[in-house]
């Protein structure tokens, strides 16, 4: 190879990195105009960077989880970690998040179109109890083994370890959970959100917990969303009101290292995961029989055969 091939390769390269760097950055950006200007509001629980003209939103989301924080941790557990939040208001998306590596979180204050699962509530209350509540899971799970990895690799590794110890369903579930008592509304009221579950136990399908676990391409299972608040309303009915605390702390600690968390709930409520699914889910379609014999139903006309 000659060198002015060489010179030309190393140029490609070059300019690979260059054009990769320029698109990671622009992905990066969150779609906000150069010119925005941003303001940080700090509070105890909180602290909060917003766009200009936003104050009373971020007054309102700070008030609220200062509020959650102070008092709303038995069922979770005392660990704190004061959270940054971001809030976006140039996104069509409606949707936030909390995560790890960094410990952060986003709101994105443009509301959902569909009002069928949150129901008359403010979005972005339904963001700061919802995801909140997430923070509060992240800094409890990390304890005993799991605080080790943090201490030795950092946020990340505490991340890894948190999505391998926790299952997915448990983490919603408990959102929506507390979501739905802390609130006249929130989606453990509403009939849309059961509307699969419903739809399966009308229909005597019965699947298994890795089924409902897993998914499939092929069959319209519940989400991760509903499973988890199933199987936790479960727990909630039978059991003290600080279980899931308890549960928590045991799995973060990894007492036992294959499957700690079905060891913890084991430990707590007598019941592994596959057996508290089965006994959930027959509760629930139990349920579900006792609200459709109680319910007037419409007549109605078919439009045709």
């Amino acid at each position: 190879m000659n060198s002015n091939n060489i010179k030309t390769l190393v140029l490609v390269f070059l300019g690979i990195i260059f054009f990769t760097t320029i698109a990671s950055a622009q992905f990066g950006m969150g779609g906000n105009p150069h010119k925005q200007g941003w303001k940080i509001l700090e509070s105890p629980a909180v602290r909060i960077i917003y766009p200009n003209g936003m104050e009373a939103k971020a007054q309102r989301i700070a008030n609220i989880i200062n509020y959650i924080n102070v008092n709303h941790r038995g069922s979770i557990g005392k660990k704190f970690k004061r959270l940054d939040m971001v809030l976006q208001n140039q996104t069509v998306n409606p949707n936030g998040y909390v995560t790890v590596g960094p410990y952060r979180s986003e709101f994105y204050s443009t509301p959902p179109t569909n009002n069928l699962l949150t129901g008359s509530l403010d979005w972005l209350d339904v963001l700061s109890i919802h995801e909140y509540r997430h923070a509060m899971q992240s800094i409890n799970e990390r304890r005993g083994v799991v605080d080790v990895l943090y201490y030795l690799q950092g946020e990340q590794l505490w991340g890894v370890a948190n999505n391998i110890v926790f299952p997915n369903w448990y983490a919603e579930g408990d959102a929506v959970m507390f979501e739905t008592s802390m609130t006249n509304a929130g989606r453990g009221r509403s009939p849309f959100f059961t509307l699969e579950q419903r739809g399966l136990s009308l229909a005597n399908k019965n699947f298994g917990y890795q089924k409902n676990r897993n998914g499939s391409f092929k069959i319209n299972l519940p989400d991760h969303y509903r499973l988890g608040y199933m199987m936790l309303s479960k727990i909630a009915r039978d059991n003290n009101y600080d279980t899931m605390a308890r549960v928590v702390k045991k799995a973060g600690a990894l007492n036992g290292i294959i499957n700690p968390f079905s060891r913890a709930l084991l430990k707590n409520t007598g019941l592994r995961t596959i057996p508290l699914f089965n006994t959930a889910w027959q509760q629930q379609k139990d349920i579900f029989k006792k609200e459709l014999a109680a319910t007037q139903l419409i007549a109605t006309t078919p439009v045709s055969k």
